[in-house]
């Protein structure tokens, strides 16, 4: 059984219309919650870490508050203008973590978490009323 062979075409599927899954699907995006799970965060101090324009980090970070994943907290004067500093919102159906682990382990974790998604996909029945649920593990 090839698994690519199953897998539904991604061209005929249709776009999520959930903006969480649709915020959290850019992998720069993803970077940017790992990074505010440490706390609070201004889009130049995100864009530090990440290596990115802060123009380009803002507005990922604009996209995660407008799907309600980060919210602004504070905001400072600086140089003349206002900085905004952001942190994640606490949500009943978001689960996050960013985790320190030796490669084995790490290696082990994302073994784990695919086998799981794959039971998971093989026993969905796709009946009214289903949640979706959207698993983004990066490593590295």
């Amino acid at each position: 059984m090839s698994i690519v062979r199953d897998m539904p075409d991604p061209a005929r599927r249709p776009p999520t219309t959930n903006p969480v899954q649709r915020a959290l699907a850019h992998p720069l995006r993803a970077r940017l919650v790992a990074l505010l799970e440490r706390g609070p965060a201004s889009p130049s101090q995100l864009a530090a870490h990440v290596d990115a324009p802060v123009g380009v980090v803002s507005y990922h970070v604009r996209v995660l508050a407008d799907a309600g994943v980060v919210e602004l907290v504070a905001t400072a004067p600086k140089r003349g203008a206002l900085q905004h500093f952001y942190a994640l919102r606490d949500r009943d159906d978001t689960v996050g973590a960013t985790l320190l682990l030796e490669p084995d382990d790490a290696g082990s974790l994302i073994s784990d978490l695919r086998a799981r998604v794959d039971e998971a996909r093989r026993t969905a029945a796709d009946a009214p009323g289903d949640v979706p649920v959207t698993v983004v593990v990066h490593a590295g």
